[in-house]
C-alpha cells in the first residue's frame, strides 16, 4: 500500500510539474472540470509534498485519472497547447527580479507552507511545556 501511494505521489508530480507547468490553480481547475469536485491548491500542495512531512496528504487514485483524462480530452488540445507556448516563452524571456521572486515564491510554496506549520506546531509544543 505504501508503494502505490508513493508512486501516485510521483505520478502527480509528473503530471503537475511537467504536463502543467507547476500551475496547480490549472490543476484544480482541470480536476474540477473531469470530476466536479471543488479541490484546493491547498490539497494539491499536500499531494505533493513529500511523505514524512506533517502537511503531508495521499492522493486518491481519482485525481491522477481526472488529470489523465484531461490531458486526453480534444477539447482540452488548444487550451493545453497555448498554456504550453506560454510557459516555454516565459521560459525564454529575461524576468525581472519581481517576477523571479514569484516564480520562486510560487515553486516553493509547499516547502514554504510546510516550514510554517511545522514551526507553529514546534512553538505551540514549547508553549504547552512551558505553562503545564
Amino acid at each position: 500500500m505504501q508503494n502505490e501511494q508513493w508512486l501516485r505521489r510521483e505520478k502527480m508530480s509528473s503530471l503537475v510539474h511537467k504536463k502543467f507547468h507547476s500551475d496547480n490553480d490549472w490543476v484544480a481547475s482541470a480536476i474540477d472540470q473531469r470530476t466536479g469536485e471543488n479541490v484546493s491548491v491547498r490539497s494539491i500542495q499536500a499531494w505533493l509534498i513529500h511523505p514524512n512531512r506533517r502537511s503531508s496528504r495521499n492522493c486518491p487514485e481519482w485525481v491522477i485519472k481526472a488529470l489523465e483524462d484531461y490531458l486526453k480530452d480534444p477539447k482540452n488540445e488548444e487550451l493545453i497547447r497555448v498554456r504550453r507556448d506560454r510557459h516555454e516563452e516565459s521560459f525564454h524571456k529575461m524576468k525581472t527580479p519581481l517576477e523571479i521572486s514569484d516564480q520562486i515564491q510560487s515553486s516553493m510554496s509547499v516547502d514554504i507552507v510546510t516550514r510554517q506549520i511545522e514551526e507553529e506546531a514546534c512553538n505551540h509544543t514549547k508553549w504547552q511545556e512551558e505553562f503545564s
